[in-house]
């Protein structure tokens, strides 16, 4: 999984230095008149909806599974306490508080539906750029759907099975996809998401699992 940070960062980096690609791809989904013509598809709300769903399920499950090995005095097998605080670790700090909390409420990112580019009227300003003018009005960098989504390749680090990371980056992938062609989000909003939460992860596991073995 090495190759695959690398590989995200230097996918930032280009993006940063060239936001054109960002317009380029959110175009692919735009038509004159009509606007982002996948935005009202069911299937894709559908998706969006999930992570709605899903983020208090999740939550329930992680907080009652730890509640209820603390007092009954027995582990799951595959999810115990210390698997639970690692999951509710990734996902609080990677998706709550790094991109919710601080990206989307720090840069003031129009989404792509708001750009003038796309019918909308506010300017576009590239990725990891502030842009004070819309601090507090526009929360496009970077995506938090994609940052809870992506953040269940967290499994994949517990159990190292190929099978979680398609089912869980397939997901991911998805989620974020649907947010790229419904307007929602840019690319590199996805992007940024994804090296967040896969870094998180990967930091909070060696910590938890990797660095006492050092």
């Amino acid at each position: 999984m090495k190759i695959t940070g690398y590989l995200l960062l230097l996918l930032g980096i280009i993006l940063y230095l060239f936001p054109e690609i960002d317009l380029a791809i959110s175009s692919l989904f735009f038509e004159e008149g009509e606007g982002f013509y996948l935005n009202n598809e069911p299937i894709f709300k559908a998706i969006y909806k999930s992570v709605n769903i899903l983020v208090p399920l999740i939550t329930v499950a992680i907080v009652g599974g730890y509640i209820y090995q603390l007092f009954r005095k027995k582990a799951f097998q595959k999810f115990n306490k210390r698997a639970l605080v690692y999951l509710f670790l990734v996902f609080s700090i990677g998706s709550g508080i790094v991109v919710n909390l601080g990206l989307k409420e720090s840069f003031g990112r129009a989404r792509p539906m708001e750009i003038i580019q796309f019918g909308g009227n506010k300017e576009f300003s590239p990725a990891a750029v502030i842009n004070d003018k819309y601090i507090n009005q526009c929360a496009s960098f970077s995506c938090g759907h994609c940052s809870f989504a992506l953040g269940f390749i967290a499994f994949y680090f517990l159990f190292r099975k190929s099978w979680v990371l398609v089912l869980t980056l397939g997901y991911g992938l998805l989620v974020s996809f649907g947010r790229v062609a419904q307007g929602g989000h840019f690319f590199s909003d996805f992007i940024f998401s994804f090296i967040v939460m896969f870094f998180s992860a990967k930091i909070i596991y060696y910590y938890m699992y990797e660095r006492k073995r050092d």
